[in-house]
């Protein structure tokens, strides 16, 4: 019975760490392009910077249907048009299916003055 229970105790453990996001940081840069799509792709949005980080090295992807998506691409067009630096976190493990070049899934959108 004590194998029992220490198993059980371990196979609860295993599963209350919380999984950390593999986040990429991008350099501050300007966003150079914005493309949404309608049906195709399910309503996502991909966002081009001019300097993109190493493994997002396309950019960056957002989903229409998650919470934080009409705040994010508010940020993102306000920053294109203003042409302010911004930062991006992208989630290095959810790639966009969309194209065969890497698009990191958007974690944030960060404001950034320096020019």
């Amino acid at each position: 019975m004590p194998g029992i229970t220490i198993s059980i105790l371990a196979i609860c453990l295993l599963f209350s760490f919380k999984v950390s996001a593999e986040l990429e940081i991008s350099a501050p840069a300007k966003v150079i392009r914005i493309v949404g799509y309608s049906e195709r792709n399910n309503g996502d949005v991909v966002v081009e910077m001019d300097k993109n980080s190493s493994f997002c090295s396309a950019g960056y992807w957002l989903r229409r249907t998650d919470p934080g998506f009409d705040t994010n691409l508010s940020l993102l067009l306000s920053a294109y048009h203003a042409k302010n630096n911004v930062i991006l976190r992208g989630e290095k493990t959810i790639i966009w299916k969309g194209s065969a070049k890497v698009f990191c899934y958007l974690d944030s959108v960060e404001f950034n003055d320096v020019k």
